[in-house]
């Protein structure tokens, strides 16, 4: 159990950091964010359904859903664990996406790819853990 704590941990803060950056209107990287995320909406993956978000609505919804979900990571419950790992792979997704429609160096691709992967092994031993229990 403590390697898979300490990495859920990890994420956890990780999380926290990446959504704080996107939320705090304080900064250089969220200023960095705020035109990262006007970029990112060009290429939304649900542009093909004609929704366009606007890019700071945008960057508000991902911060939070990082922000709590790194919340819910450190202290959640098991159950919430596995929701909120769930939702953080679609965001990882919809990161790698976007990204690679940007044509971003394959360095920077690989980050949310590494991410959403270790979410899916902690995904897995949730579930294993789960049905110990």
């Amino acid at each position: 159990m403590g390697v898979f704590r300490y990495v859920v941990y990890a994420l956890g803060v990780l999380f926290i950091v990446a959504g704080g950056s996107k939320l705090c209107p304080a900064g250089v990287m969220h200023e960095e964010m705020t035109k990262a995320f006007v970029r990112f909406s060009t290429v939304f993956p649900l542009l093909r359904f004609d929704i366009k978000p606007e890019p700071a609505m945008y960057q508000f919804v991902v911060g939070i859903v990082e922000t709590v979900g790194g919340l819910i990571l450190l202290v959640g419950p098991l159950r919430l664990k596995k929701f909120t790992a769930l939702l953080l792979i679609v965001i990882m997704a919809g990161a790698t996406f976007t990204l690679q429609q940007l044509h971003e160096p394959p360095a920077q691709i690989a980050f949310p790819v590494v991410i959403g992967l270790t979410l899916i092994g902690i995904l897995c031993q949730c579930e294993v853990k789960s049905k110990e229990d």
